[in-house]
């Protein structure tokens, strides 16, 4: 069994030879960009909590261009009027 690292420690290591990675969420993210852009950084990844970007379309890439605007200014309107449950009155409604 190989050396277990977490928080920075786990960057500076990646940094300096092929790892292996068992990622959740945004850290699965982030290591889905990493092995399409530099896949010789690991040996295994492992990742959860987050779907393949299939069939990707504009509409999908704006929708994600202004989620990411809005929460870079600490706003979350776009992405919690997507996300609450179908039927659900608006907010103030």
């Amino acid at each position: 069994m190989g050396q277990v690292l977490h928080g920075s420690a786990t960057t500076t290591e990646a940094v300096r030879r092929a790892i292996r990675t068992i990622e959740y969420s945004m850290g699965a993210h982030v290591v889905v960009q990493l092995l399409t852009r530099q896949p010789e950084r690991f040996l295994t990844a492992i990742l959860g909590g987050v779907s393949g970007r299939c069939d990707w379309s504009a509409e999908d890439q704006r929708r994600v261009d202004v989620e990411a605007a809005e929460t870079d200014e600490g706003v979350l309107c776009s992405q919690f009027l997507r996300l609450r449950p179908s039927g659900s009155p608006p907010p103030g409604g």
